[in-house]
């Protein structure tokens, strides 16, 4: 178990970092067109459509799971944190079980959309002359698909854990 445990937090410290890249890319490619836009008058075509549909999907989707991992996700637990550990591993689990059920939904859902956009060969229409370079559609239903698996994953290694006993989790900057 511990071994499977390595795995998955090395694979969720690699997706955050995947995640910072782009955040770091659709940082530099935004000023990048905001800079020529407004100082040059020639915006840098295509990155609206670039950033929307593969970055942003990227920064959002591919750090869920280590989020959840370290506690970082906003919670309000003024009533929880008096609760018994008892009935708290309860609703946590319970909890659990619920996003499970629906991020296993998108998870499908997302599986569907990339097999169906890369066998029809989707490309994100524009109205810029970036055209000339058609953006699959594919990739960004991916990058959504992988974030959700992660997450997935890391829900049930949770759930798990807090069915079999172990310590609940400390919530990262909670004050405590």
């Amino acid at each position: 178990m511990r071994m499977l445990a390595r795995v998955q937090d090395a694979l969720e410290l690699t997706f955050e970092y995947v995640a910072i890249a782009l955040l770091a890319i659709m940082m530099v490619l935004v000023t990048a067109d905001t800079a020529g836009r407004y100082l040059l008058h020639k915006p840098v075509f295509g990155t609206h459509e670039f950033v929307e549909a593969y970055l942003m999907v990227g920064v959002v989707f591919l750090g869920m799971a280590r989020l959840q991992a370290t506690g970082g996700q906003v919670a309000v637990d003024i009533v929880a944190r008096h609760f018994p550990p008892s009935l708290r591993r309860v609703l946590l689990s319970a909890f659990s079980a619920i996003a499970l059920i629906f991020l296993g939904l998108i998870a499908i859902k997302a599986a569907t959309q990339v097999e169906h956009s890369f066998v029809r060969q989707q490309v994100i229409a524009t109205p810029f002359p970036f055209t000339t370079v058609p953006m699959p559609v594919w990739p960004s239903w991916f990058l959504l698909l992988i974030g959700i698996v992660m997450i997935c994953l890391r829900l049930v290694t949770q759930t798990v854990l807090l069915l079999t006993g172990a310590p609940l989790p400390e919530r990262s900057g909670s004050g405590h």
